[in-house]
């Protein structure tokens, strides 16, 4: 992600996530790739990444680049060493608490390291928002579950939009 200041990232940035998708929309289509730090995006929440999907580039998958694709594989590990247990209905609230927290940190790792161009990393935020969303129901309670799937869901279509060899889909 070019140039970015991401200094920390807490679980309560979804909708600064949500804010940093619209940012790169509207520079993407101005032409202005430049982005500021993270107290920038607060100013422009209320655009949200509400109703954003991923899109394909010209009907190709984004190019990822060394940094993206070991910051998901990494992601994706710890993701399917819970798969049983959660299926299974023994993961404990603090399980779950704690995948949540490794997840975080390799999505804040993934930010911090990768290097996609303008508009790809636009796609990535999109991606990124349904991530951050998912560690957010796991962190706080209630159906837990529903956030390990929707993490589960932003993996399986991880690769439909972002080109990776090697890829393996996560059984479950």
């Amino acid at each position: 992600m070019k140039s970015r200041r991401w200094v920390s990232i807490g679980v309560g940035t979804v909708a600064l996530l949500a804010g940093a998708v619209a940012i790169a929309q509207v520079h993407g289509a101005h032409g202005d790739h430049s982005h500021g730090d993270a107290h920038a995006a607060h100013g422009h929440e209320g655009h949200g990444a509400h109703g954003a999907t991923l899109a394909l580039n010209e009907g190709k998958k984004w190019q990822t680049d060394p940094p993206l694709r070991a910051g998901m594989e990494a992601l994706r590990e710890e993701v399917a060493k819970a798969v049983d247990p959660i299926h299974g209905k023994t993961y404990t609230a603090a399980q779950y608490e704690a995948l949540a927290g490794k997840v975080e940190k390799h999505l804040v790792d993934i930010m911090a390291q990768c290097k996609l161009p303008p508009d790809a990393d636009a796609q990535l935020h999109i991606l990124l928002v349904e991530l951050f969303g998912g560690v957010e129901t796991m962190k706080k309670g209630g159906d837990r579950k529903k956030g390990a799937a929707r993490i589960l869901r932003a993996l399986e279509s991880y690769p439909a939009y972002f080109d990776h060899p090697g890829w393996k889909a996560i059984e479950h």
